[in-house]
């Protein structure tokens, strides 16, 4: 399945493309930034879309902050349209199941 990766012009960000799925990276130490920069991020991809007659499917749109073994979740909305995109501590990427400590436990316990 061919996968595009490339940087975009906003800082700290990376883009992923695959199939039917988009994923976006986002680094940042300053959660006040962080959280603009994902929601103005949110908002281009959601316009890049419709301009494309592409949709963005709400119920299946979730992201997740990374955290180190011992690191709390900050408080973080993201939103468009008025609707929230949930926070979500795992999830599956082209058929492996990530979490957010990047930790394997998921996937071996299969």
């Amino acid at each position: 399945m061919p996968k595009i990766i490339f940087n975009t012009n906003h800082n700290n960000t990376t883009k992923v493309l695959s199939a039917d799925v988009t994923s976006e990276i986002v680094n940042n130490p300053s959660l006040t930034n962080f959280e603009s920069d994902i929601n103005l991020l949110f908002k281009n991809t959601n316009e890049w879309f419709r301009a494309n007659l592409l949709f963005l499917n709400y119920g299946k749109t979730q992201f997740m902050q990374f955290l180190t073994t011992n690191g709390s979740l900050n408080e973080i909305n993201i939103e468009y349209n008025n609707k929230l995109t949930l926070n979500t501590c795992n999830l599956k990427f082209l058929g492996i199941i990530i979490d957010n400590t990047l930790s394997w436990k998921k996937i071996t316990q299969k």
